[in-house]
């Protein structure tokens, strides 16, 4: 988790990173990301947990 942030920023920029795989859901990931920032911003911890419930949340509202 110590590069989490880094990893976060070189996805937002190019839509992967460096050595990860492709990426099949980009508009659920792009969403995670900003639902990251936002509650980090507000000085919420995140943890993986809450990134992985997010992710799933946000596939069933997207009709994944």
């Amino acid at each position: 988790m110590k590069n989490q942030e880094k990893l976060l920023e070189q996805f937002a920029g190019n839509g992967n990173v460096d050595g990860a795989r492709e990426v099949k859901f980009s508009d659920i990931d792009s969403a995670v990301v900003e639902w990251y920032r936002k509650a980090r911003s507000k000085n919420i911890p995140v943890t993986e947990a809450m990134l992985q419930e997010k992710a799933c949340q946000l596939g069933d509202q997207m009709a994944y």
